[in-house]
């Protein structure tokens, strides 16, 4: 089944509705956690690299809290 919007929406065994993304499978709780995967990280690339333990970011500014609370 798919919403109006073309996301494809099933049950796992827990019976939790569970929300796929076509593109590369990966599977959400909530259609909106959906939504924000194929908005801000499907297809993507981590091009954001953290310099001292090599950690990989979509933008800067998650390096940049990385930073502050890890290092």
């Amino acid at each position: 089944m798919r919403s109006k919007d073309g996301y494809e929406i099933g049950n796992i065994i827990s019976f939790l509705n569970v929300h796929r993304c076509f593109n590369c499978s990966k599977r959400y709780k909530t259609l909106n956690s959906l939504r924000r995967h194929r908005r801000v990280e499907c297809g993507k690339t981590k091009d954001v690299i953290c310099a001292i333990c090599n950690h990989s970011f979509y933008y800067k500014q998650d390096l940049q809290k990385h930073i502050h609370k890890k290092h």
